[in-house]
């Protein structure tokens, strides 16, 4: 999603948690923007180790986005 470290809003990653009535979130990655990539404007994949994958549609080497992973 957009908003994050970078005042370019090049996106976050983040983490819901249900609690009594509402939900909590927790950061788990702000990119900025850089060769770590930006603007993430889809959701990440799951796999079985628990990593987290996905894209985002700048940044990078060539500013045309990279694919991350997050690992637990």
């Amino acid at each position: 999603m957009f908003g994050g470290a970078d005042p370019g809003l090049a996106g976050t990653v983040f983490k819901l948690t249900p609690a009594p009535k509402t939900w909590t979130h927790t950061l788990l990655y702000s990119f900025t923007g850089g060769a770590d990539g930006g603007e993430v404007t889809s959701g990440v994949v799951l796999d079985g180790a628990g990593n987290l994958y996905g894209i985002t549609s700048s940044g990078g080497a060539y500013d045309k986005g990279v694919v991350y992973e997050i690992t637990p």
